[in-house]
């Protein structure tokens, strides 16, 4: 393991969470659809874009090829609301990048050095046995994230 620059402040820290949760407030009230549910739905990317942007084009400027039934106004409010929100989307997933990014440099860095100093501490409790019960919590600790980080799992946020 190699330790990497840090290029993260604290000052940076602060303004990342409190724009989360603007974030968190402005998305609060939008609906989540569960997977069972999204399995269902069409699909629908930004390769479908140009399909749904075509017609709106020609439902706003040849209306008169439309059916009765048809709801144009809705159709028009969707697809007015749909490409912008996948540009959004797409900036937000290039945001995660970085988080993700500083995530796994900082990770790395604090478990190279976590390491480092535990194998201090290993070798400093056979001569101060008043830390033998921090390594053993420690060694127990490890060994529990080595064993489940095949089958990690994303932390819970509340």
């Amino acid at each position: 393991m190699t330790l990497q620059p840090n290029t993260l402040t604290p000052e940076q820290l602060q303004k990342l969470q409190a724009a989360l949760q603007q974030l968190q407030e402005a998305l609060q009230e939008l609906p989540v659809i569960p997977p069972e549910e999204r399995r269902r739905l069409t699909k629908s990317g930004h390769r479908s874009a140009g399909f749904v942007r075509y017609l709106a084009n020609l439902v706003r400027n040849e209306p008169d090829h439309c059916p009765v039934s048809f709801d144009r106004d809705a159709f028009l409010q969707e697809a007015d609301l749909w490409e912008p929100l996948m540009i959004q989307q797409a900036i937000l997933h290039q945001q995660v990048d970085r988080i993700d990014s500083q995530s796994l440099l900082l990770g790395n860095n604090a478990m190279h050095r976590a390491q480092e100093l535990f194998q201090v501490l290993r070798a400093s409790s056979r001569s101060h046995p008043e830390l033998a019960e921090h390594v053993r919590v420690l060694s127990t600790l490890y060994r529990r994230r080595n064993s489940s980080s095949a089958n990690a799992s994303t932390p819970s946020v509340s």
